[in-house]
């Protein structure tokens, strides 16, 4: 039997004898139990049953006080006795703790180092990976940047090229419009040159005859005209008949016209008949 089993027996036995200096057994309990749930006061005329229950009850009550003080005084040297053997145990308890807490240091002395080491490993792999998470960062970044600078460009020569088409585009529908304006205009002349040669053949279908004999008779003489001046280039020399071919060149008139492709086709033939004229004067 152990040391610790054998205290605990002797503090059950401690306790049992304890409890005997109550002075009262569970039978003991019984009996007054039952004595006094027997006794009863039947009215208040009851006089001597009224006196057996004041009785009983001062007897139960003394036994009640007899109990208390003898709780109290079992638990003084209950407490007296915690208290003792709570000093105590706090006197050895400092006495342990100086000691626990010396080699508590001692201990610490490796074990701070061990945690030093291990806050520094990790704190080393934290850095590191910050410095790789930091680097891969930078590197995206740096893609990225590359990447929109790129599509920045892209996009600004589209915009460009865009821009150019679009002008080239408004150009050519202003070029086009132009065209149709004239072609309008163009045919708008056309049309009137049309209606006026109209107007002039009914003119002309309605004249009476005097008018188409005037006209032959013009005709004869124009052609009697050209049959003297050609008798008389035969008779000319090659100058006088050169001078006399660019004079009729100069002599010629040319029509009025209102469409900017007649305009231009005529400027263009007076250019040709002025420099052919020059040609044959200077060949004199």
């Amino acid at each position: 039997m152990t040391t610790e089993v054998k205290e605990i027996q002797s503090i059950d036995v401690a306790i049992a004898e304890a409890i005997k200096k109550f002075g009262i057994s569970q039978e003991d309990l019984d009996r007054m139990k039952d004595t006094c749930l027997c006794l009863t006061v039947k009215s208040p005329q009851d006089v001597e049953g009224y006196m057996a229950v004041k009785d009983q009850k001062k007897k139960v009550s003394k036994c009640r006080i007899a109990i208390d003080k003898t709780r109290k005084a079992l638990k003084a040297e209950s407490l007296k006795f915690g208290k003792a053997v709570q000093e105590e145990a706090n006197r050895i308890t400092d006495h342990i703790l100086i000691a626990e807490e010396h080699l508590e240091e001692q201990c610490k002395i490796v074990e701070d180092e061990k945690i030093r080491l291990v806050a520094e490993a990790e704190e080393k792999v934290r850095l590191e990976k910050e410095r790789v998470e930091r680097e891969e960062k930078e590197k995206i970044e740096a893609e990225q940047k590359a990447e929109q600078d790129r599509l920045d460009a892209v996009r600004k020569e589209q915009e460009s090229k865009d821009k150019e088409l679009a002008d080239r585009q408004a150009k050519i529908e202003a070029a086009e419009k132009r065209i149709a304006d004239d072609a309008k205009k163009v045919a708008a002349a056309k049309q009137k040159v049309k209606d006026d040669e109209i107007k002039e053949q009914i003119k002309k279908d309605a004249a009476a005859q005097a008018v188409i004999d005037e006209k032959a008779r013009v005709e004869k003489e124009k052609a009697q005209k050209k049959f003297d001046e050609e008798d008389a280039k035969s008779k000319m020399g090659d100058n006088e008949k050169l001078v006399s071919v660019a004079e009729q060149l100069d002599g010629i008139q040319l029509p009025l016209v209102e469409g900017a492709e007649s305009v231009s086709m005529l400027i263009h033939a007076e250019e040709v008949l002025t420099k052919l004229s020059k040609t044959l004067r200077e060949g004199v």
